[in-house]
């Protein structure tokens, strides 16, 4: 799915939503945001608005600049935990897993209906999670406890939860976990979990699981980290480094993408673009990967197009989210006061523009000592 920060390791819970299309060349704004909470999804689309999801070490909530933050109920019987991981792309349907008098279960969350318990696929461990949700908020993916170990699931308001099904590997069952799920909803992709390795799998109605090839023999690690908007493309990691599948068969090692400590965070529509965040020794820095200009940290991006004095004093920690377009970007940096915020840029092919239509910051979280 797009739109999306993939940060598996839920660090926050807020939405928020800011209109930057009436910025100007160089203008910047900035929402202060009072709770510094760590972020864990972004979108941005093509109209300038940004999304951010998460939760705190309760609640999951999203904040708007006009109503600041709104929290989700937790499901119920729970009192603990909520965590909101996905959106559609109206923000109409957040889902994600909260606490139940049972146990951790999935959710959908809308305007109108409040949280709904997705429940589990079988067995007497309630123990399920939501992870992504269709572009139009119809279908939702994840994975649920089953007397077999997990299992990864396709969640409809008709069908209601429906296991994706065993797969074999080398004669062996295997446990599965759905990540993502392209914007049209046609392709889920999610880890295998054998006894000796996990693999990433890609999911159709027609095709059912199929596990992707390995880059290298030597890989035992391949993880899915996203998936373009009608499942062709998926990026991801394993153990010799950062890889691109295609609909045609190919898996590519990105050479660019060998060191440690690399983070892919979102991918365009058409999956030719990708973005993400590299930290070494505690300092992170953004970068976006297209396939005619391969690596490029984000200020360099920037730099290239043109864009040398709207990006002066900027330290742009990380890249977050990419629009359908691939035209726009968002992530969190430090500005040129020195203040941690989250930003929002168009920063269009060097080769195609040199217009910069703005940077905003969405919420000072800290100040750099």
């Amino acid at each position: 799915m797009l739109r999306k920060l993939t940060c598996k390791c839920a660090l926050l819970s807020c939405a928020a939503a800011l209109t930057v299309s009436a910025l100007h060349a160089g203008q910047l704004k900035q929402y202060d945001i009072a709770t510094p909470f760590p972020q864990t999804r972004v979108y941005v689309t093509n109209d300038s608005n940004i999304t951010v999801l998460g939760n705190n070490s309760e609640n999951a909530y999203y904040w708007t600049p006009d109503s600041s933050y709104t929290y989700l109920d937790h499901l119920p019987g729970g009192s603990d935990s909520t965590s909101a991981l996905a959106a559609s792309s109206d923000n109409s349907v957040i889902v994600g897993s909260s606490d139940t008098a049972n146990g951790i279960e999935a959710y959908v969350w809308t305007p109108d209906q409040g949280m709904q318990n997705l429940g589990i696929l079988s067995g007497s461990n309630h123990y399920s999670g939501a992870e992504d949700v269709s572009a139009d908020g119809k279908i939702v993916t994840g994975w649920s406890d089953t007397p077999n170990g997990y299992e990864a699931f396709y969640w409809t308001q008709q069908q209601g939860m429906v296991g994706l099904g065993q797969y074999s590997h080398n004669g062996s069952p295997t446990q599965s976990e759905a990540y993502f799920i392209s914007d049209d909803g046609s392709t889920i992709t999610g880890a295998l979990h054998t006894s000796t390795n996990i693999l990433t799998f890609r999911w159709t109605q027609d095709t059912g699981i199929v596990a992707l090839d390995r880059p290298t023999n030597t890989d035992v690690m391949i993880v899915p980290d996203a998936i373009n908007a009608d499942g062709s493309v998926i990026v991801g990691h394993a153990d010799s480094g950062f890889f691109r599948w295609t609909s045609t068969g190919n898996i590519d090692i990105i050479p660019e993408l060998q060191a440690e400590g690399v983070y892919i965070t979102d991918i365009s529509a058409d999956g030719s673009k990708f973005v993400g965040y590299h930290t070494v020794n505690g300092k992170s820095k953004g970068f976006i990967w297209s396939e005619s200009l391969g690596y490029k940290t984000i200020e360099d991006f920037m730099i290239h197009a043109g864009l040398t004095d709207q990006v002066q004093g900027w330290d742009l920690l990380e890249v977050n989210a990419i629009s359908d377009d691939g035209v726009w970007s968002s992530g969190q940096g430090l500005n040129p006061n020195g203040e941690f915020v989250t930003w929002v840029a168009r920063n269009p092919e060097p080769s195609t523009s040199m217009l910069l239509l703005g940077m905003a910051g969405l919420g000072i979280l800290r100040r750099k000592n």
